[in-house]
Parts: C-alpha cells; sequence; structure tokens
C-alpha cells in the first residue's frame, strides 16, 4: 500500500482535513484517500491556501486542484491570501508568513468539522524526502539530536492534531504513483530557485549525497529511529531526575542534578524551562527561578517592567519579555559566569541584602574596570548557577 495499515487504522472513521496545494505530494495523498474511503470510513476535506504570490501560476494551481477536487468527489476549500503583504506587514519571512496562514486554514476546517460533530484529524503531504532535508538544514544550523529528528510525524495544533502520514514514503515514490494512476500535478516555480537556502540543498546537496548511496533517505529514516528511540529514554530519565531534584514551592536540590550525567541533566534542565514557558536559542536554563544565562546575559521568563537598572540609573533600564534583554552586555566567559560576581566584594556601597538572600548566587550589571561600582544595585538571586559547569 502506498501508506501503512498502522496509519491508515489511526484515520479510520475520522474526519480527514488534508492541505492540496496541486503538487505531486498532496495530489497522490488525497487520491489515495479519496479511493479508500469506504474501506476505511473516513470522511476526506481538503483546503487549498492560494498565496497570491505567482500571479498567473498561482491561479493555474487553484484551478487544477478544483478540477481534481470535482473529478474525485472530494469537498475542497479555497482560501486567498496576499502572504507577501502579510509578510511584510508583520516584518516576516515569505516562508513563516505562508505556514501560519496555511495552518490557520487548517484549524478553521477541523473547528467547523468539530462543530458538526466529527473528530477532526489535519493532514499534510510531507514526505521522506522533505524530512531528510529538514534534518540536513538543521544540521547545517547547528541543531542537536532534536533537530536531526526531522519533522515530527504528529503534533497538536490547537485542541487538534496534525498527522504526517507520508513520512515513510520518498519523492521518487510519489512520482511514480502519480505516474502509475495518472494523476495531474502542478510544479511550483519557486522551488526550482536557489534563492532559497532550503532549495539549495534540495537541488545541489541531496543529489551529490545521492550519487554517494542512492539510499541515502532510507539510511536517514533508519538513523531517525534510532534517534526517537534515544530521545524517548533520555525523556523518561530527564522527567525523573526532575522528580528527584524538585523540593516544592517553586524550590529545588541541586546535589541530584548535579550528580547525573551530563547530558540527562542538560535534557531535565531544558525541559524544565520549556515548562515555564522560557524559548530561546543558545540560553541555558536555571531550573529553581527559569531564568536562562546566555550570550547576552540573564533572561527571565515572562519578565515584564522590572527594575534592572538600581536607584542610580534612574530606572531607565527595564527587563522586557519580548526583547529578553538584560544589562549584563560585556558579561563575558568562564570567569564571571562561573559564580557571577560575590556580593561583598562587588557591591560596596549599601544593598539591600534580604532581597538577594544568599551572597554567593547574585548577578548583576558588572561595572567596567577602572569605574566605581553602584551605590545601590538591586540584585536578582540566581542559584544554581555552578551546577551548569
Amino acid at each position: 500500500m502506498f501508506l501503512s495499515e498502522d496509519d491508515c487504522a489511526y484515520m479510520a472513521g475520522k474526519t480527514l482535513v488534508a492541505g492540496l496545494s496541486g503538487g505531486a505530494d498532496s495530489m497522490a495523498l488525497c487520491h489515495f484517500l479519496a479511493v479508500h474511503r469506504a474501506v476505511y470510513g473516513w470522511e476526506l476535506r481538503a483546503a487549498h491556501l492560494n498565496h497570491c504570490l505567482r500571479g498567473e501560476e498561482s491561479l493555474r494551481d487553484e484551478a487544477a486542484v478544483e478540477a481534481f477536487c470535482r473529478e474525485m468527489g472530494v469537498r475542497l476549500t479555497v482560501c486567498r491570501e496576499d502572504v507577501g503583504e502579510k509578510a511584510r506587514a508583520e516584518k516576516r519571512s515569505l516562508e513563516d508568513a505562508g505556514r501560519e496562514a496555511r495552518y490557520a486554514l487548517f484549524l478553521r476546517e477541523a473547528e467547523q468539522a468539530a462543530g458538526e460533530g466529527k473528530t477532526p484529524l489535519i493532514l499534510t503531504a510531507h514526505t521522506l524526502s522533505d524530512d531528510f532535508e529538514t534534518a540536513l538544514f538543521r544540521l547545517v544550523r547547528g541543531s542537536g539530536m532534536d533537530g536531526l529528528c526531522g519533522i515530527e510525524k504528529e503534533r497538536p495544533l490547537g485542541k487538534y492534531t496534525v498527522f504526517r502520514p507520508m513520512l515513510g514514503v520518498t519523492r521518487d515514490e510519489v512520482e511514480r504513483y502519480c505516474a502509475e494512476n495518472r494523476l495531474p500535478y502542478v510544479t511550483d516555480s519557486s522551488n526550482l530557485s536557489d534563492g532559497y537556502a532550503r532549495n539549495r540543498l534540495r537541488l545541489k546537496v541531496v543529489p551529490e549525497l545521492k550519487a554517494m548511496n542512492p539510499s541515502v533517505e532510507e539510511a536517514y529514516r533508519r538513523l531517525k529511529e534510532n534517534l526517537l528511540a534515544d530521545r524517548a529514554y533520555l525523556g523518561a530519565g530527564a522527567e525523573k531526575l526532575l522528580r528527584e531534584a524538585e523540593a516544592g514551592a517553586g524550590r529545588w536540590k541541586v546535589s541530584p542534578l548535579r550528580e547525573a550525567a551530563g547530558p540527562l541533566r542538560k535534557r531535565a534542565l531544558l525541559l524544565s524551562s520549556g515548562r515555564r514557558g522560557f524559548r530561546g536559542r543558545r540560553r541555558r536554563p536555571l531550573p529553581s527561578t527559569g531564568w536562562s544565562w546566555g550570550r547576552q546575559g540573564a533572561f527571565p521568563p515572562g519578565a515584564s517592567g522590572l527594575d534592572a537598572g538600581g536607584e542610580s540609573s534612574g530606572g531607565k533600564r527595564r527587563l522586557s519579555s519580548q526583547a529578553g534583554r538584560f544589562p549584563f552586555r560585556k558579561w563575558k566567559k568562564g570567569r564571571n559566569r562561573k559564580s557571577a560576581f560575590p556580593f561583598r566584594k562587588a557591591c560596596r556601597g549599601g544593598t539591600n541584602r534580604k532581597f538577594c538572600g544568599k551572597p554567593s548566587g547574585c548577578g548583576f550589571s558588572p561595572s567596567k574596570r577602572g569605574r566605581k561600582p553602584r551605590k545601590f544595585i538591586k540584585i536578582y538571586y540566581i542559584p544554581a548557577l555552578n551546577m551548569l559547569q
């Protein structure tokens, strides 16, 4: 079968909201679902977004999708949105704006199906080839294990689920399926441009890798299975470690985290910061407060309007939950970050000691060499720094 029996059994009886762009992947998926809907009892609804980016070509894609759904008897929803204008207005890339617009359409269709008493499931036609390209792209950008796991098989979208049943199918297999069933499909001309990094990977890097190993995508699939198993094991260990380290009332025991293996401790800290709403790159989470430690300094979760400048600065510098900045611009690696600044040595003037709690774990804006420290500095207690080393 084109799709696995397990995936078909999972989709059976549900209302499937399938994204239909008109390309080979989505046309093959919708054709398979339409042909087998009587066997598995699912209802198929297609959704197409006209991005209004390619003029006549976008209208051609829309017409092809409408003709296909009319022939196959599939319910279709078409939405037109000027993604270029949306990207300019929100100062975002075309890819991000288009992705958000597509998933907003899928979410509306799922909500409509749920309002009719159905059980919706959102489907996208991502293939193993897409998965491999995603992992390569993340590898180039310096991703770790989670990034190399590629595209998730399923993920939440609001109250609903996005499911990708074609992650085990390569693009060559899709095109072969289209040829066997004489399915018409359109080709997006923007996919042939090397103006996008993802396209350069697809057009230049992947062919070279396939020349070295024609089954490189299948090799990646096996690697992904192993990485997913390792990630699940580390995740379970991290959950257990957090339960052992939690002391209640937002406090943590340092010893279990310090004694744990490095990879396990790192995943536990990332898991803790994620639960506290922290998102970002190259920032280390501090589990006792939810603060993170990065190149730019300390970043509190959800902080907004807190005075970080002290009395001598007139309170002009403030923490921002969106900008995520704290006045540690010249913070260096090693000496300063290792233990922050000793309380008595750095704060020579009057200080609010009870605000800090203990002197050994304080972090604040350091003064430059040759300048006197501020007479009063508000201290933000950041405990358990040393366990990150």
